[in-house]
């Protein structure tokens, strides 16, 4: 983790430190380093608003999203190119690095579980955004969605002592213990129990498979523009539907699949044909017609 400039004040890093910080009087940080490697999820019983939250996190943690410096603090929530982080003898050039940084990440994560957004803010001013959001201050990080708070960072609690954060260029998107962090937060914060309806995609949840090539993602199936590119591995998808038909290393399909991509964009679509697991001109088992 890094130490940060004050102005941009997103990410800071500290040291890490062991035992346990006290928020209110109440031991938050019980947990073991064998839960530093656990998976991406939410442990223990929480609200609908926060399991859609914890969702969404996980879904770019488990994507592999980058780390980017000011990454998801554009106009529109969601991952973005970041800016340059210049605190020597660290240095990292975000411009052209699309991603999420620690609240970039809260705020992506909040606006997919409620259709609400508090915000490009930094962690500085989380509390008066995430108040004024329908959140509730709380002592301790106690149910999966709890927004966890430090003087320039920010994490959302899956339960079982860890966390799911946005930590660093070199750390990435990951899991860790609370106690990794180190120090005392600033507060801790549990969202509210729903605002408006989430937004679309319409195809509804996400369903992962296999991208074997980098595809360049349209905006419209049909005779649609190239907007960005999604990158080889993992990616989820929300629905698919037929359009134009695309050729690509010999392989045929005029089916399409939304997606969010690599570069920013949501609710894109990318040809069949990148996609493992289908046949010339045929859906790619398991992604529901839209």
């Amino acid at each position: 983790m890094r130490t940060t400039k004050k102005a941009l004040a997103r990410c800071t890093g500290v040291a890490v430190l062991g035992g346990g910080a006290l928020i209110g009087g109440v031991g938050v940080f019980g947990s073991t380093a064998a839960h530093a490697d656990a998976g991406c999820q939410a442990y223990g019983a929480t609200s609908a608003v926060a399991a859609k939250e914890v969702q969404a996190a996980c879904a770019e943690v488990d994507k592999g999203t980058p780390y980017s410096w000011s990454g998801g603090h554009k106009a529109a929530p969601g991952p973005s190119t970041g800016q340059i982080y210049d605190v020597p003898p660290e240095y990292y050039d975000d411009r052209n690095k699309v991603g999420l940084d620690c609240s970039g990440l809260v705020r992506w994560a909040y606006y997919e579980a409620s259709g609400t957004d508090f915000g490009p803010v930094s962690t500085y001013d989380f509390d008066s955004a995430l108040t004024s959001h329908g959140f509730s201050r709380v002592d301790a990080p106690t149910q999966p969605g709890d927004v966890i708070v430090w003087d320039g960072h920010t994490a959302i609690y899956l339960g079982s002592g860890l966390m799911a954060q946005a930590e660093g260029d070199d750390a990435g998107l990951n899991v860790r213990t609370v106690a990794s962090h180190g120090g005392t937060p600033t507060g801790v914060y549990r969202p509210g129990g729903g605002t408006t309806t989430p937004p679309p995609p319409s195809g509804g949840s996400k369903v992962f498979k296999d991208v074997w090539a980098t595809a360049p993602s349209v905006n419209n199936p049909t005779n649609g523009a190239v907007v960005g590119t999604l990158n080889k591995g993992s990616n989820y998808f929300y629905c698919q539907t037929q359009g134009s038909e695309t050729s690509y290393a010999g392989y045929h399909n005029d089916w399409w699949l939304k997606t969010d991509d690599d570069s920013g964009n949501a609710n894109v679509w990318v040809n069949a044909t990148y996609v493992s697991g289908g046949v010339d001109d045929g859906q790619i088992p398991g992604v529901p017609t839209c």
